[in-house]
């Protein structure tokens, strides 16, 4: 079956969304496993368990970073496609895939310090300058 006109011109917008999805999901799980680990204390391959300080970050890390990407899903979708449609889908699959590159870095970088301080400045600080970039540049096509 032939791809329509719109299909085709978004097809790399929709990959985008679809790997935007599999990060979420990803995250969802490793929330989950991560809080089976803990209970069955088996995070380590180590013989000593873990204290209930380490356990509580190991936890904390896993939620935060499926916590933060529920909380910037809705802004992320809701500009990323109004650009795309409204404005450029070939920019919008650009800077959308640069979004979910950098959002499935947070779960790495989230609690690692670096010269400067916390790292998860890498993962957060282009995420939202392309959901602004997005919702600016759309705001400037429509008016």
């Amino acid at each position: 079956k032939k791809m329509t006109d719109s299909a085709s011109t978004y097809k790399w917008n929709v990959l985008t969304t679809v790997l935007y999805f599999a990060v979420y999901y990803r995250f969802m799980m490793n929330q989950v496993m991560t809080r089976v680990r803990l209970k069955n204390d088996k995070l380590k391959e180590s013989t000593e368990p873990l204290n209930e300080q380490d356990k509580s970050r190991v936890q904390e890390k896993a939620d935060r970073a499926y916590l933060n990407m529920m909380e910037q899903m809705v802004p992320f979708m809701a500009s990323f496609w109004m650009y795309s449609v409204l404005v450029d889908a070939d920019m919008g699959a650009i800077l959308g895939m640069v979004y979910v590159v950098t959002r499935a870095m947070y779960h790495f970088v989230y609690g690692r310090m670096w010269v400067g301080g916390n790292m998860l400045w890498l993962s957060t600080i282009p995420n939202y300058l392309v959901i602004w970039f997005f919702l600016i540049a759309t705001l400037v096509e429509a008016f």
